[in-house]
């Protein structure tokens, strides 16, 4: 049961958006999390799938017609890890395999640990809104020189 004054960052976060945020997390607090979450749990660590680097292609909906087509391809490093039997996995851009690395282990101690997850959700909401702000400033200055076109048929 939550609290009245509970607010929607203090809820825990669905494993999907953990992937989405960890993805994101700087590499050197990816690291020091990553430490961090294995001295709590402390167990059996394997690696199922060593970081491996691939594409994905970015798709993207055409605005005018709706049509689905392809954008770009993106590098990007993922891995598969169990800690105590635990699964976790990351994928993030870039050819980056200790960040990956660093990430699944993560994932797996979050779903091995109760207190782990509510660290990790702590830490990576904070980190998104650390981003978040950071992104809004960047906006806030390219605003001048922003230009808005008029099509006419």
């Amino acid at each position: 049961m939550s609290s009245v004054n509970e607010r929607p960052t203090d809820l825990p976060v669905d494993r999907s958006h953990r992937f989405e945020l960890l993805a994101q997390l700087p590499e050197r607090a990816a690291h020091e999390l990553a430490d961090h979450a294995l001295t709590i749990v402390s167990g059996h660590v394997d690696i199922i799938v060593p970081p491996t680097v691939g594409m994905l292609m970015a798709r993207a909906i055409d605005g005018a017609k709706g049509d689905l087509f392809n954008l770009a391809e993106i590098l990007v490093t993922e891995a598969r890890v169990t800690v105590n039997g635990h699964d976790g996995w990351a994928m993030v851009m870039g050819r980056r395999p200790d960040h990956a690395l660093a990430v699944a282990l993560i994932d797996a101690c979050a779903e091995a640990s109760p207190a782990v997850r509510t660290m990790v959700d702590r830490t990576i909401r904070h980190a998104a809104s650390d981003r978040s702000a950071s992104d809004a400033r960047s906006w806030q200055d390219l605003a001048p020189t922003r230009v808005d076109f008029e099509i006419s048929n």
